[in-house]
């Protein structure tokens, strides 16, 4: 008796298909990944990090965040790094970095290029800081700057004279233990050993003294986020 073959069976047309294919990834997470990857290149200490969430967001976890404040959080990460086209030139780097000084003291509100320029156009009449190439042009916008940054943000240039990065966190520490914000130690440290000890989290190094530029930025930027926290809360509970 003779079967008959011509029934076959079906291809499996979803045979060899990869397993999970057609699943697109969650794109909060992708952007919590980017955020703890910042986090991480700005060495921002977790109590900083929360703050900083709580100053854009409203929130101190990532994981409460909508995609929207996640992108705003990127951004905010983010542009501590970014330059733009107009500040280049001879003198852009002293005056970007006393101009994020100033930022990350809470006197200046608005710390994008744009506003140094502004700043810079009222100093020199120029449109552009690229176009500032004379020295004495140059030393009245930066002198300006400086002293404004000194009476306004109480710091003391002269305590420093090699390191004004020194003299900038301690002004940022001085203006959050004046706001008590710092909690000082039970056993009577005193406000520098407080300060060593919160620039160790910051940048794992037990003591100031070996902190490299970058460390001292890293540490200025996380001082700067707790204090504009600190100035934007008292300034709401003042209204």
């Amino acid at each position: 008796m003779t079967v008959s073959t011509s029934s076959k069976r079906a291809p499996n047309r979803s045979s060899g298909r990869t397993p999970g294919a057609g699943i697109r990834p969650d794109p909060r997470k992708r952007l919590i990944s980017k955020i703890h990857v910042l986090k991480a290149q700005a060495k921002l200490d977790d109590d900083t990090y929360r703050d900083m969430l709580e100053l854009t967001t409203g929130q101190r976890s990532a994981a409460r965040l909508s995609f929207a404040d996640l992108e705003k959080v990127v951004t905010r990460l983010g542009e501590a790094t970014q330059v733009s086209p107009s500040m280049v030139g001879p003198y852009a780097p002293k005056l970007r970095a006393l101009w994020l000084s100033a930022w990350n003291l809470g006197i200046v509100r608005n710390r994008h290029d744009e506003a140094l320029t502004a700043f810079v156009k009222r100093q020199t009449g120029l449109e552009a800081v690229r176009w500032l190439r004379d020295a004495g042009a140059a030393k009245r916008a930066i002198e300006a700057l400086k002293s404004w940054i000194e009476r306004e943000g109480k710091v003391d240039w002269s305590a420093h004279p090699d390191n004004p990065r020194a003299a900038i966190v301690d002004a940022q520490w001085s203006a959050l233990l004046g706001l008590g914000v710092i909690k000082r130690f039970a056993y009577g440290g005193t406000d520098q050993d407080m300060l060593a000890s919160y620039g160790q989290a910051v940048t794992g190094k037990t003591a100031l003294r070996w902190n490299s530029e970058e460390d001292w930025d890293a540490l200025i930027r996380a001082l700067g986020n707790k204090l504009r926290f600190e100035l934007k809360r008292t300034a709401s509970a003042d209204a």
